[in-house]
């Protein structure tokens, strides 16, 4: 069995190291997402939630044109929590 400690910094790791995407929608709304498809997934949602004229519209390529890779400083570290 590991230590605690071993599984936060693993876990630590594995967030910083998962490339973050953003993309602004034409409402001011910034989205983002972990990698291309949590992007894409969530620019899906919110067009479906808010935008459901246009729900649809937008196949992954056409969302990833549009897209940006967040700087490293933005990325949130996720803290593992502790199995019960």
């Amino acid at each position: 069995m590991r230590p605690k400690d071993s599984n936060v910094h693993e876990e630590q790791t594995r967030a910083a190291n998962i490339d973050r995407w953003g993309l602004r929608c034409r409402c001011g709304l910034e989205l983002t997402g972990s990698g291309e498809d949590g992007l894409v997934g969530a620019v899906n949602a919110h067009l479906t939630d808010r935008h459901p004229s246009v729900a649809g519209a937008y196949n992954a390529d056409d969302i990833l044109a549009l897209a940006y890779r967040l700087p490293t400083s933005s990325f949130s570290v996720a803290v593992a929590k502790e199995s019960v």
